[in-house]
Order: structure tokens, then C-alpha cells, then sequence
């Protein structure tokens, strides 16, 4: 398979993220704590998918994605 696996967006509001990302794609995030950072997973379809991403190391800035 070639093409983007999987990505990782950091968030500042775990919370407002998740909720966001679930209404706008319609589907509820399958959310996890790993290795101490609170994750979200998008739907993974055609191997194709995602998180939001909170924890120390992980913080949007003034470099990140808008939305």
C-alpha cells in the first residue's frame, strides 16, 4: 500500500477536539490513554487513518493546522 497510513493532529482541548472531529465525520472517536497521552482514533478505512493527539510533546501551535 502506498499513500498516507496514519496521522497524528496535537490538540490543546482534548475534548472540544474529539467532539468536533465526531460531529463533522459523522462516527464517534474510539478514545484511548496510551503510554500517557489521551488519544482519539478516526475510523480507519482503506488502512487510511488518525488521531488527535494530547499529552506533553504534543501541543498545536502557531506551526499546526488551523481548523
Amino acid at each position: 500500500m502506498t499513500g498516507v497510513q496514519t496521522c497524528a493532529l496535537p490538540i490543546s482541548n482534548f475534548d472540544r477536539a474529539v467532539k468536533f472531529y465526531s460531529d463533522i465525520l459523522g462516527t464517534e472517536l474510539q478514545k484511548t490513554n496510551m503510554m500517557g497521552l489521551d488519544m482519539a482514533f478516526f475510523p480507519a478505512e482503506d488502512g487510511v487513518g488518525g488521531a488527535v493527539v494530547s499529552g506533553e510533546g504534543y501541543a498545536a501551535n502557531e506551526n499546526g493546522s488551523v481548523v
